[in-house]
């Protein structure tokens, strides 16, 4: 591609992002508001396993003691699946769409393991 041609193509874009209201780093801020209260959610809970003495006598189906780690691996295996299924229905293909989907779905295999190495203590 020529010098030119580059320089429009970036000109166009600039216009559409003014056109639009869009910003190229819109959705890094939402990562950034996103990351802080997993990490808030993640160590509150934790917090309350130590303190909540209900959570080894509670529970459903087969999680009865909340304390403990999940033997079946059902709830990362349900993690990685809703990831996948969001993923697989939300994100569009296009120019580099798919690019972005297969990274996405990459993420969703790193999923199972790093949800099931939690920590349980």
């Amino acid at each position: 591609m020529s010098p030119t041609a580059v320089a429009e193509v970036e000109a166009q874009k600039k216009r559409v992002y003014m056109e639009y209201s869009a910003a190229m780093y819109t959705q890094l801020t939402r990562l950034f508001i996103q990351v802080p209260v997993f990490v808030s959610f993640f160590l509150a809970i934790e917090n309350m396993v130590e303190k909540v003495p209900s959570f080894q006598t509670g529970g459903a189906s087969w999680f009865i003691d909340l304390t403990t780690v999940d033997a079946f691996y059902i709830l990362p295996l349900l993690a990685a699946i809703s990831c996948w299924i969001t993923i697989e229905f939300t994100m569009q293909e296009g120019k580099r769409g798919g690019v972005w989907k297969n990274i996405a779905r990459d993420g969703v295999a790193l999923t199972l393991p790093l949800t099931a190495s939690f920590p349980n203590e």
